[in-house]
């Protein structure tokens, strides 16, 4: 793994804000511009992840792009002169632009997953004896058809099956909520895939210390904890996180995670916090 500066001052931070249709095709690539955005996460069903992106002084011919319907927008960030890490895709949801001092600033908020939690939906009887696979590769299929999520990432297994049979009717996300809970598995709409694993897998760790970029001590608060690292793009919800600080040392999982940054000042950092109370 490899460490993230623990002095960002004196490194290039790198953000490329791509804006493109939704179902493909040529966008727009913004990456020497002034960036900022702050980027919400969370593991609450019904909670979609959200992004609030600034570009400064963007031409007129670009915002009327960014205002085109269905359009979404990817996020990617690094250190130095490459931004090669995915921090966040979704659908714009709206796109202004304001005047500031001597700049023109595009205000753009976005969600991940937007439609899938209020838009999807499904209706279908399955008989007896259904395997809940079955239905689980019903309820993607109806996401996957209304272009509501890119792709499955994860596998879901399950030897069970409805022996009366099953009525799929209403939200999709709700019918998947259904099936993969009753099976111990866990899932979210994540950068606009559907991410699936069973609950207490853990496949790959994202190690935190002062030497990759956690600042300070973590705190512990009535909920959990909370800490703050330099802008990490690979924590998020669901995934393993490793933590070896003065006071707190273990393995937790982020219920919310917040990214913040601006490629001129300011905050480059992400904060997270878990449901664990794991001290030394």
């Amino acid at each position: 793994m490899s460490l993230i500066p623990k002095e960002p001052q004196q490194f290039i931070r790198a953000a490329r804000v791509t804006i493109a249709p939704e179902i493909g095709g040529i966008g727009l690539a913004f990456s020497e511009h002034r960036i900022a955005f702050e980027v919400q996460k969370s593991n609450e069903k019904k909670v979609q992840n959200s992004a609030k992106i600034s570009i400064y002084n963007m031409s007129d011919k670009s915002f009327n792009f960014c205002t085109q319907k269905n359009m979404a927008v990817t996020i990617e960030t690094g250190w130095g002169y490459s931004a090669n890490k995915l921090l966040f895709y979704g659908k714009i949801v709206r796109a202004v632009r304001e005047k500031k001092d001597a700049d023109w600033i595009v205000k753009i908020e976005s969600g991940d997953g937007n439609e899938a939690y209020n838009k999807s939906s499904m209706s279908k009887s399955f008989p007896e004896k259904t395997p809940h696979n079955a239905v689980f590769s019903a309820a993607t299929a109806t996401l996957l058809k209304d272009k509501v999520i890119k792709g499955v990432k994860g596998l879901f297994a399950a030897p069970n099956t409805f022996k009366k049979g099953y009525t799929a009717h209403g939200s999709a996300t709700k019918i998947l909520d259904d099936i993969l809970t009753i099976n111990n598995y866990e899932w979210q709409i994540h950068n606009g895939m559907l991410e699936i694993q069973k609950k207490g897998v853990v496949t790959n760790i994202v190690r935190l210390s002062s030497a990759s970029g956690l600042i300070g001590s973590p705190e512990v608060t009535s909920n959990g904890i909370k800490g703050t690292c330099l802008l990490q793009p690979d924590i998020a919800p669901m995934q393993k996180l490793f933590l070896d600080s003065v006071y707190l040392k273990g393995l937790y999982t982020p219920t919310k995670v917040t990214h913040t940054g601006d490629t001129h000042e300011g905050d480059w950092h992400t904060t997270f916090e878990t449901e664990e109370k794991k001290l030394l």
